[in-house]
């Protein structure tokens, strides 16, 4: 008997081909992912519900770019320029890593080789998504408060428990080393996201991917406004 048959792998004419289910679950249950008990067809994920945010563009820096520089928009203080820009960078890279992140999901959910690191990549891609939307609400807000930047309405902002929501996860995903060095985190607690067809988590909190889709288009509008905006001279 080969070693392959051994490890109870099928072998084909390509890829090896393996049952998922166990070692996903196994590997998630000693990193805190998933929750024990739960359905095994909520996990790992057989489909992707991600809402496509592919029509959205995220090359708005490109737009900006002729605008400030050609056309004479944009903030002309310094540090009002510098916050503009940095927002509208951000919300492109939140696209650019929400759609990673879903066509990484997307090959889970298809069974493709590889299936486990496709699961990691979105982990990965969303982290990353995760960061940068939270940043770009924190910049938001400064250039909401600044007389010399373009004009930001309150309420196109994600609100207070919308950003508490993202900072519960930017923090458990960024501090996880610190805890697991100080001995916080106990064997069961998580140290990673989890994704699931709809949603993902950390322990035992979740939000839906169409919540968090919908923050990242508004996002998006707030930063197609500012980087067409023109700010007169003081």
């Amino acid at each position: 008997m080969s070693k392959e048959e051994k490890r109870g792998r099928t072998v084909e004419s390509g890829p090896v081909q393996m049952k998922p289910t166990t070692y996903f679950i196994r590997l998630s249950l000693m990193l805190g992912a998933v929750t024990p008990g739960g359905e095994e067809e909520d996990f790992p994920p057989t489909r992707c519900d991600m809402p496509d945010l592919s029509e959205f563009s995220s090359g708005t820096s490109l737009d900006m770019i002729p605008n400030f520089i050609m056309r004479g928009k944009g903030p002309k203080e310094h540090k009002s320029l510098g916050y503009v820009v940095a927002f509208i960078r951000l919300v492109d890279k939140a696209l650019i890593e929400y759609e990673l992140c879903r066509e990484s999901l997307k090959k889970t959910a298809e069974g493709r080789s590889h299936r486990v690191a496709s699961y990691f990549r979105a982990a990965d891609h969303l982290e990353n998504c995760i960061n940068s939307a939270r940043r770009a609400i924190l910049l938001g807000r400064r250039i909401r408060r600044d007389q010399d930047a373009p004009s930001v309405d309150k309420k196109a902002l994600p609100s207070a428990d919308e950003a508490e929501r993202l900072d519960y996860f930017r923090h458990s995903i960024e501090h996880v080393d610190e805890k697991l060095q100080k001995g916080e985190l106990k064997k069961e607690d998580a140290v990673m996201l989890t994704l699931y067809a709809d949603r993902f988590g950390i322990g035992d909190r979740q939000e839906s991917f169409e919540w968090f889709a919908d923050l990242i288009k508004r996002l998006h509008q707030i930063a197609g406004v500012l980087a067409d905006a023109e700010v007169p001279d003081t």
